[in-house]
């Protein structure tokens, strides 16, 4: 990430209308900010590992419509 950046979000725009899953260019943005969560509560986790709720996601294995990227390590979760 350090090195190459990530996809931005003006990468994929948002259209209002189902479409082909293809994003407009293949620009890299890197983060201006990080945070650290303190705390993690079994909610928190869960909401984490949701699979479902009010996003459907119609792209093929391979393209991605949007991009969370989480990084944490502990040897004691809860």
């Amino acid at each position: 990430m350090k090195k190459n950046g990530l996809v931005s979000e003006k990468s994929y725009p948002y259209g209002k209308k189902h479409g082909s899953c293809e994003m407009k260019s293949a620009r890299f943005g890197k983060p201006v900010a990080t945070f650290t969560v303190s705390r993690v509560t079994p909610l928190l986790f869960k909401a984490l590992l949701a699979k479902d709720g009010i996003f459907s996601d119609q792209c093929d294995e391979g393209f991605y419509s949007h991009t969370v990227l989480a990084v944490g390590f502990t040897n004691n979760i809860f």
